[in-house]
Formats: C-alpha cells, sequence, structure tokens
C-alpha cells in the first residue's frame, strides 16, 4: 500500500518535484549487510522503508547460497544500481572482490560514498556501460527511481519513467566496454550478475568468450523476447538454467535466471536439485 502511494505522488508533477527536493544521499542499513551504506532518500524510498528486504529478496538470497557453496572469490556487478548485490556478497565474504559496473552517474555517486565511508579498497566501481563494443551510446536514465536506466534503445519510449509517470528518461551519453576486453586488468568473475533493464543481450554479446572460458555462475534478469537467445548460448556452454525465484528449471515466465554450469557448479546444482526433490 505504501509503495503504491508513494506511485501515485510521483505520478504527479508537484509530487515529483517535491520528492526530488530531498535527493541526496543518507546513511542506512540493509538487511543482509554488515556495514552502513548510503541510499537515495528520494529514489530509495522502499529501500529506506524497509519493505522486508526490498525487491529481489529471493534472488539476491539464492545468490548469496551459491556464493557460499562455490567459495566465490570474485564479483561482477552490471547495473549495480545502488550496490545492493555487492554489499551482501561483500558482507557474505569481507575478502570478496567486487567490480561494480554503473553508468547512471547519480547511483555512481552513491556507490563511491559507501566505498569510501566503509573503506572497501577491494571494491572498484566503473562508471562505463559493458556493451557489444567498445565507444560510446546513449544511456537512458531514469530520473524517477535511477533503477530503471537502461542503453537499450527501447528505454527510449519505453521505460518506467515513460509508462508509469509519462516522463521522458535524461539522455546522456557514456563510455562502452567489451567485458571480454576488460581481462587480464580484472580478475575474471566467480559470479557474473547482469541487470540492464533489457540490454542483456548486448551486454552478453560483448561477454561470450569470457563465460566460455572461466564458466562464472550467472545472474540475469531477462525479457522475454531476449530469452530464447540467450538460453540457447548458454546451454550451450553447458549451463542448467534455474528460476532464480524458485531455483526450479526457468521457464517461460521466469523473468530472472540463475545460470549454473553443470561442471563447475555441479555442487550447487546438487544442492538445489535435492530441495526440489524434498518439497516436489
Amino acid at each position: 500500500m505504501a509503495s503504491e502511494l508513494l506511485r501515485n505522488i510521483r505520478r504527479n508533477p508537484l509530487g515529483r518535484a517535491l520528492i526530488a527536493l530531498f535527493n541526496h544521499d543518507i546513511k542506512a542499513r540493509l538487511p543482509d549487510v554488515r556495514f552502513p551504506v548510503y541510499l537515495q532518500l528520494s529514489r530509495n524510498i522502499n529501500e529506506l522503508m524497509g519493505r522486508d528486504g526490498g525487491s529481489e529478496k529471493r534472488e539476491r538470497a539464492h545468490l548469496r547460497e551459491v556464493a557460499s557453496l562455490e567459495k566465490a572469490r570474485v564479483f561482477w556487478d552490471v547495473g549495480a544500481n545502488i550496490g545492493q548485490y555487492s554489499w551482501e556478497l561483500k558482507s557474505l565474504n569481507p575478502t570478496m572482490k567486487c567490480c561494480l559496473f554503473e553508468p547512471d552517474p547519480r547511483n555512481a555517486q552513491t556507490i563511491s560514498r559507501t566505498i569510501a565511508t566503509a573503506g572497501l579498497t577491494d571494491c572498484q566501481l566503473f562508471t562505463f556501460a559493458l556493451s557489444n563494443q567498445n565507444g560510446e551510446t546513449i544511456f537512458y536514465q531514469d530520473q524517477v527511481t535511477g533503477k530503471t536506466g537502461s542503453i537499450a534503445e527501447p528505454a527510449r519510449v519505453n521505460s518506467y519513467s515513460q509508462v508509469q509517470f509519462g516522463l521522458q528518461p535524461l539522455e546522456l551519453r557514456v563510455q562502452t566496454r567489451r567485458a571480454d576486453d576488460l581481462l587480464p586488468e580484472l580478475a575474471p568473475p566467480d559470479i557474473l550478475k547482469v541487470d540492464v533493464e533489457g540490454a542483456e543481450q548486448i551486454v552478453l554479446d560483448g561477454a561470450w568468450a569470457l563465460i566460455a572460458r572461466y564458466r562464472p555462475a550467472l545472474l540475469i534478469e531477462i525479457l522475454k523476447e531476449n530469452a530464447p537467445a540467450i538460453s540457447a548460448r548458454l546451454e550451450g556452454f553447458g549451463y542448467q538454467l534455474l528460476d532464480a525465484v524458485t531455483l526450479a528449471p526457468a521457464h517461460g515466465q521466469s523473468f530472472n535466471i540463475l545460470a549454473l554450469h553443470r561442471e563447475r557448479h555441479a555442487y550447487s546444482l546438487t544442492t538445489f536439485a535435492s530441495r526440489q526433490g524434498s518439497t516436489g
């Protein structure tokens, strides 16, 4: 009910303007994070209100379990937003190295403050967008919540801000890099999370060599139209695809996919399969 009230306030131009007056960072505590982090008062009201862990709670819990079972040491957080996935994995394993990719300058500012204040010297922020080419592109910034910005062209006319509030996204020019070209500059990920609001095919097209060679565990938010091609490619590399919410086999309605390699992540797959069997 509180989130619906907030949405209604944001639909009103005056309401958005009043909320925007409080667009500054404040220090807060999040569930499953051992250190204080910064949130944006106007953009992250839902997180500040608690909401029992916020959205994607089960997906984050399952990713933490994979990190623990597989003794993951390096996490790439693509589409980091405010960094919550990174902060949870860092809290789970203080030696975890986190690479956060976030082209939204407002979100990047908030991430930087958390890194500096918490002394997270082995967490690196990159403000370019991962893509299928090195160069520049347009980033469509979600000015309302900061959660749905994207380099995917449909975001220009079909963004959350546009659909919910009739507000065009702000167009920013950002640098792009291919994930494959970041090696050996960066340590390869044990876990790769991709949440880029419809640009997941673009990101993965620049990362297939990395995925084929290092076989990281993947958590991907995936639009229905992108699912067949991405799923087929991952399965061809030896991955098994699970619904990240239920841990059942992924299906046509799965929005978040947990992809685990049948050889590298056999222990996690066996653990999850036995759990499904005991509850089936």
